[in-house]
């Protein structure tokens, strides 16, 4: 089934005498991965600017499946985004050599989002400052940060360091 995900559930249980409904509980997490990496294919191609009935073609689906799915992206309906969905969701665009930036891109701005995504507002603003190249003093006794401008009292960080433009340093 994994081989080929739209083998028939029906086809499978005559092949195997048995009922249709036992085989779909032996598949269900199958198609329901399958379901997932498509779902994340979709949101992939939709990022990339394709219309939604282009995606449905690409993905052989009806264009208000694409809809609906699309529409789950950022709430509880859609896979969560792991890296190994994201990588199994990309592999079916050949080998590594065959991405072009734009997906490359989009699978960056993705792990951002699932890395970054569930930050608090203070998080993002203290990557923020990072990323800037502003320095930073962290008090762990009060839980507060406060930017470098500010010379943090001596306390907060359980000494005192000399200042670089102290010539005895």
């Amino acid at each position: 089934m994994k081989s080929n995900p739209h083998f028939s559930q029906k086809e499978i249980a005559k092949r195997l005498s048995v009922r249709p409904r036992t085989v779909s509980g032996w598949v269900s997490d199958i198609t329901e991965r399958h379901r997932d990496v498509l779902k994340v294919r979709a949101l992939i191609l939709s990022r990339l600017g394709l219309s939604q009935q282009e995606i449905a073609e690409e993905l052989d689906r009806k264009q208000n499946t694409i809809s609906e799915w699309l529409s789950e992206n950022g709430n509880s309906n859609f896979p969560i985004l792991t890296e190994e969905l994201l990588q199994e969701a990309v592999s079916i665009y050949a080998g590594p050599e065959d991405h072009d930036d734009g997906i490359l891109n989009i699978i960056e701005e993705l792990r951002e989002e699932m890395i970054f995504g569930a930050w608090s507002e203070a998080e993002r603003e203290l990557l923020e400052t990072l990323r800037s190249g502003e320095g930073i003093v962290v008090n762990m006794g009060e839980r507060r940060l406060m930017k470098r401008e500010h010379q943090p009292p001596p306390e907060a960080i359980g000494f005192s360091l000399p200042s670089l433009a102290d010539p005895a340093f």
